[in-house]
C-alpha cells in the first residue's frame, strides 16, 4: 500500500512537472531589425502561456514594436493586443486594442489606431520627432499579431 501511495504521488508530480496545472510567467518572443542609419526596431510577442490542460481555446496576447535611437535608448512603441478564439482548423480575432507611448522627450505619438480582420490583429501608430520646435521625422510604426488555428502567434 505505502509502495503504491509512493508510486502515484511520484506519477502525479512527474506529470504536474511536464504539464502545469497554471503558467504564471509569460513567455516572449524577440525579434530585432536594424536600419541603414544604426536605429532598430525590437518586436516582442508576450502574453501568458495557455495552460495545456484547459479545454479552453481562447487567450490574449500582446505584440508591440520598440523604435530604439543609433545609440540604443528606446525612443517609441506600439503595442496591439488581441483576444483570439482558435480550435477546430481555424481561428479567429475576437477584439482588439492599440497602445502607444513616447519615452523620448522629442518623441510625440500623433495618431494611432487597430483593427482586426480574421486571425489577425493590427495596430499602427504614427509619431513625429522635435527638437526647438522644428519638425525632424515622422515614423510610422505598425505590428500585426497572427494566431494560427493551433494557438501559435506570430
Amino acid at each position: 500500500m505505502k509502495k503504491t501511495l509512493s508510486l502515484l504521488l511520484a506519477g502525479l508530480l512527474l506529470i504536474n512537472f511536464l504539464y502545469p496545472i497554471s503558467v504564471s510567467a509569460a513567455d516572449t518572443k524577440q525579434v530585432t531589425q536594424y536600419l541603414s542609419d544604426g536605429s532598430y526596431f525590437v518586436t516582442e510577442i508576450e502574453g501568458r502561456t495557455p495552460n495545456i490542460l484547459s479545454r479552453s481555446s481562447s487567450t490574449t496576447k500582446s505584440k508591440i514594436k520598440t523604435y530604439y535611437s543609433s545609440n540604443g535608448i528606446p525612443q517609441w512603441y506600439v503595442k496591439v493586443t488581441g483576444t483570439f478564439v482558435y480550435g477546430g482548423g481555424t481561428s479567429q480575432c475576437t477584439s482588439a486594442s492599440v497602445s502607444a507611448g513616447s519615452y523620448a522627450d522629442n518623441w510625440s505619438i500623433i495618431t494611432k489606431y487597430v483593427f482586426k480582420n480574421g486571425n489577425k490583429a493590427t495596430a499602427s501608430a504614427v509619431a513625429k520627432e522635435t527638437r526647438a520646435g522644428t519638425l525632424l521625422n515622422t515614423v510610422t510604426l505598425s505590428v500585426t499579431l497572427t494566431c494560427s488555428a493551433n494557438g501559435v502567434f506570430s
